[in-house]
């Protein structure tokens, strides 16, 4: 298998798991912070990346999407560093998971461009895309079965979720966070739509 369908194998699972909401994650070292299983398919792949597929030249058109992203980690960093000063250090060590969970997501950029940036890009990305609008009807089907079965998240309370009430919350149990990834796949899947050739 080549690495180019290999890697368009791991973002298609990297863009499903999402559809396992809060089943899909887990907690490890005793930390608050829950590991989702994007975590730990994510470090893998984008070290697979960097040693078979990393691209030779960096697009004009995309240098400053890279220097936003790496200069707002650079920043981040140096904060975090920062809290040492008045946060205790499991917080901090806390804070530190979710700035390499954005680093990794971060990453899938110049890794799906790497892909996709060739002349013969039908297949990978005829791929991404219905791997994308299947992660996404995965999520608002099982929510309106959530609405159906169980609409009343009261009994959740104890666990640390908001008791919300004839909400669509799939299997993410969150509103918010549903709705803003429907907003955010919406707004790809029609700037895809618009400028596409086909």
């Amino acid at each position: 298998m080549k690495a180019k369908t290999k890697l368009t194998f791991l973002i298609c699972l990297t863009l499903l798991l999402p559809t396992l909401g809060e089943f899909g994650r887990i907690n490890l070292f005793g930390l608050d912070f829950g590991f989702l299983y994007s975590d730990l398919i994510l470090p893998p792949m984008i070290l697979y990346w960097l040693i078979s597929e990393i691209p030779k030249r960096i697009s004009s058109r995309n240098k400053f999407i890279y220097f936003s992203i790496f200069g707002f980690l650079f920043i981040a960093s140096f904060s975090l560093l920062l809290s040492l000063l008045s946060l205790p250090t499991k917080e901090v060590i806390q804070s530190a998971f979710y700035l390499i969970r954005f680093t990794e997501y971060a990453m899938l950029f110049p890794l799906t461009y790497s892909i996709l940036d060739t002349k013969k890009q039908t297949k990978p990305f005829n791929t991404l895309f219905k791997t994308t609008i299947l992660s996404s009807l995965i999520i608002a089907i099982g929510g309106f079965i959530q609405l159906v079965i169980y609409p009343d998240l009261k009994k959740l309370a104890e666990f640390g979720f908001d008791p919300h009430i004839n909400r669509l919350v799939s299997t993410w149990l969150d509103p918010n966070f549903i709705g803003g990834f429907f907003a955010f796949i919406i707004c790809i899947l029609l700037g895809i739509i618009l400028h596409s050739k086909n």
